[in-house]
């Protein structure tokens, strides 16, 4: 009889961000925290928090919810930090979001396209979608963020 458990698991960040859930591979995130002293930048797109000192670097710091079009800004003492990267290695940011909830296995070969339904300004940036215990789990694609945001600045 052929096993219906998945053969690839992957491990995930998962987060939440304008009243739903979304996940990012471990291997990409540097760390997570609350948000640390953030120095504004003039000239920069709204979503563009300003720029933190992480361990001797200087990297910005990204409201998400603002920059996928999910919400207008975000309160900084009620969120928390996800630092990544691409996987290059050669562009590092802090993604703001509303609170980190832990880690999860996901089985990689359930993570399904996403339909148009979503919205047209996120299918971009989502590897694709998750059911989570009956609960829609948005898993994005780091490396379509990350370029975009790279374009952008």
């Amino acid at each position: 009889m052929p096993s219906t458990e998945s053969k690839t698991q992957g491990k995930y960040i998962v987060f939440s961000l304008a009243d739903a859930r979304y996940a990012v591979p471990i291997g990409q995130v540097l760390e997570v925290s609350e948000p640390q002293r953030i120095t504004p930048v003039p000239n920069v797109p709204e979503w563009v928090i300003g720029v933190t000192n992480l361990r001797g670097d200087i990297i910005s710091v990204v409201d998400c919810g603002a920059f996928l079009h999910l919400h207008e800004k975000i309160a900084l003492e009620m969120s928390s930090m996800c630092v990544v990267r691409n996987k290059k290695r050669d562009l590092i940011t802090s993604l703001v979001v509303d609170q980190i909830e832990g880690m999860l296995n996901l089985a990689e070969d359930l993570i399904i396209l996403p339909e148009a339904s979503l919205g047209d300004r996120l299918i971009p940036y989502l590897q694709g979608v998750y059911d989570h215990d009956g609960h829609l789990l948005n898993v994005l694609n780091l490396e379509g963020l990350l370029s975009s945001m790279e374009l952008s600045q």
